[in-house]
């Protein structure tokens, strides 16, 4: 099995705060990647390299959202089949979204550097912080489909009912964002492009482990072709598995709303 707990044992409420409460950590974590680089980068560069990274943070959170998005509604499927006991069909489902989702993060990566200068321009960026954001960005999106890994990644651990070794991973990426920060813009003084290349370099070593960890136990539940699957018995308690992720998922979502 892939997951470390039985979500349909035990009463509700504590089996769905065990499997909410590492999720919502983890949504705190995720925006600690431009919060590090913002209070480093206004602290060490200057209020003009801090006004840079400030607002490239919303259109990171625009295409951030949609590949979260598309691996959130995939998850939903995933836990489906998983719970059903259906891994022929699981197995299926994660190789569409993965081609689905890559095929979209290829596209979106290929319009952000096309487009890049225009879409600056549309959102009126002052002239005094342009070439700033615009190689911050630059970088940042060369490590978009780290972005899509780690979420991919996170959505099936959590629909098969773990939801601790992507906290575990991203707490990882995080310290790693914060010390590469302050080498590569205190010691090696590469200013704002070093703020982007610290996180994109910790968000790629935090995606190599977990795809690492994720095969490891995807071979052992038979998820990868080829594997032994374990033999799941079907019963009406399964479906409970799903109720608690799709309570789950929502309670993130309405947390990264507020």
């Amino acid at each position: 099995m892939l997951r470390k707990g039985d979500l349909t044992q035990g009463g509700i409420t504590t089996t769905l705060l065990q499997f909410t409460l590492p999720m919502l950590a983890g949504s705190l974590l995720q925006q600690c990647y431009n919060i590090a680089d913002t209070l480093i980068v206004g602290q060490c560069i200057g209020a003009n390299a801090l006004a840079a990274v400030g607002s490239a943070y919303t259109l990171m959170v625009f295409l951030i959202s949609i590949l979260l998005g598309l691996s959130m509604g995939s998850g939903t499927v995933f836990s489906l089949q998983y719970g059903a006991g259906d891994l022929s069909a699981l197995r299926r489902s994660i190789y569409v979204s993965f081609l689905l989702i890559g095929t979209v993060t290829i596209l979106l990566n290929v319009a952000v550097f096309l487009w890049l200068d225009p879409i600056l321009r549309w959102l009126q960026v002052p002239y005094d912080i342009y070439s700033l954001m615009r190689n911050y960005l630059w970088i940042i999106f060369w490590g978009i489909v780290f972005t899509f890994l780690y979420n991919f990644y996170a959505a099936l651990l959590r629909a098969v009912g773990d939801s601790v070794t992507p906290l575990w991973f991203l707490a990882v990426s995080v310290v790693l964002n914060i010390g590469l920060d302050l080498f590569l813009i205190l010691v090696l003084d590469q200013g704002i492009e070093g703020a982007a290349v610290a996180t994109v370099i910790a968000q790629g070593t935090a995606v190599f482990y977990k795809s690492m960890v994720f095969m490891a136990k995807s071979q052992n539940a038979g998820l990868i072709v080829g594997a032994k699957a374990p033999v799941i018995v079907t019963s009406r308690a399964d479906s409970e598995q799903t109720k608690l992720n799709s309570i789950a998922l929502a309670l993130t979502v309405a947390s990264n709303n507020l």
